[in-house]
């Protein structure tokens, strides 16, 4: 929804994805479906590879921005996790582009330190502590609940990070980039 919201609901977004991965292709999924009711914004997906996702972005998006020319329009890149879009950004920087959003998942500290350089819009950030507390937490409740134990999906909210709150959060999150 961010996306969405950032292009004002029209333009053109070079999506990254990897339909080996799980979370990717569930990412996928949820973008589609937001998208669906955003007529007005057209995708092109390409799919990075493991090794090579960093080379890859860089790729796909120079083959992408020489069809998509500055001025010519609402444009963003998207990654179905942080670095093929960070792989994006080297080739944004090369060629001086400054035209064009740029959205990731997970939060690493590469995305966080390119949101306060300017160079990416946002990244959802995944705090993988309170995952794994979360996780510890169900799993004790399955052993006391033994064979009354029903399953349930548990969600731990991702934290949008962009460049409003990129500072705020760097004070209250300094282990995510490394401080």
């Amino acid at each position: 929804r961010v996306l969405v919201d950032g292009m004002g609901g029209k333009g053109d977004v070079l999506a990254l994805t990897y339909h080996t991965g799980e979370v990717c292709r569930q990412r996928e999924e949820v973008m589609d479906a937001i998208l669906k009711d955003h007529p007005d914004i057209h995708v092109t997906k390409n799919e990075v590879r493991i090794p090579g996702y960093f080379q890859d972005g860089a790729q796909y998006a120079g083959a992408w921005l020489a069809a998509h020319p500055a001025g010519s329009g609402n444009l963003a890149i998207w990654g179905c996790w942080d670095d093929p879009a960070i792989g994006a950004i080297s080739q944004l920087r090369s060629q001086g582009r400054t035209d064009v959003k740029v959205y990731g998942e997970n939060g690493n500290a590469q995305a966080i330190e390119n949101i306060r350089g300017g160079f990416m819009t946002a990244t959802a950030w995944q705090d993988s502590f309170t995952e794994g507390e979360v996780m510890v937490n169900e799993v004790m409740q399955v052993i006391d609940q033994g064979a009354a134990w029903q399953p349930k999906a548990v969600e731990v909210p991702a934290v949008v990070v962009n460049n409003d709150t990129v500072d705020q959060f760097v004070k209250d999150h300094p282990d995510a980039v490394g401080n």
